[in-house]
């Protein structure tokens, strides 16, 4: 009976001393009834190891802090963004070369964008950033809509700033839209829609529509 009451006791130890170390970030896959006690070193052991396993945990969340490196970006009005390195990286190919070429080490200034614009730029870029799911695709089919419908000067603006930082998806993205708005549209509805003054005199437009009347229908 003594033994039993030993064993039961062990048993016991080891459990609590398998709680400790899961609190600690021990090994999930430690069992203390798949283990046996030797010499009396159990204690000093389990310690050890969840000692080992913490410092280990530490160091990969300190290497993950390494990874996730932010960068600064400054508009040309002076507003400030902080943004991880690896979004930017993969979204923008002028920021690429900027970084690539040493120009990050304390911020970016990018002086052809506002910093509104550059807030919706990065948006873009958070969003779309390792979205590689088909699963997905349409919630970020969704929210491209709802991003680029806006008034035609901030579609300028950004047509203008993702050309500057070479963000490819957002040009094809507002290239679309402007598309989208054109479609049906002749010659004169479309200079109206976006206030195109001609550089033809008159005379010279009503040749050139001669010469291309399918153009003009």
């Amino acid at each position: 009976m003594a033994n039993n009451n030993n064993s039961k006791g062990n048993e016991e130890v080891l459990k609590k001393l398998t709680i400790q170390e899961f609190s600690e970030g021990g090994d999930l896959m430690f069992n203390p009834l798949k283990k046996k006690v030797s010499h009396g070193g159990s204690s000093s052991s389990s310690s050890s190891k969840g000692k080992a396993v913490v410092m280990m945990m530490e160091e990969t969340q300190v290497a993950a802090s390494v990874m996730k490196k932010v960068i600064k970006l400054k508009s040309l009005d002076g507003c400030t963004f902080e943004v991880e390195e690896d979004v930017m990286l993969q979204s923008s190919e002028t920021i690429k070369h900027m970084i690539e070429e040493g120009c990050a080490k304390d911020e970016i200034p990018l002086h052809n964008v506002t910093g509104y614009v550059l807030g919706k730029v990065i948006d873009y870029c958070k969003k779309h950033y390792n979205k590689m799911s088909s699963d997905e695709e349409e919630e970020v089919k969704n929210w491209n809509a709802e991003f680029i419908d806006v008034d035609q000067p901030t579609l300028y603006d950004l047509i203008m700033a993702a050309d500057y930082l070479s963000v490819k998806g957002l040009v094809d993205l507002a290239a679309q839209k402007v598309a989208d708005m054109i479609k049906g549209k002749n010659v004169d509805e479309i200079h109206e829609m976006f206030n195109i003054q001609s550089d033809f005199s008159p005379e010279e437009e009503e040749i050139i529509r001669k010469e291309n009347t399918w153009s003009f229908d």
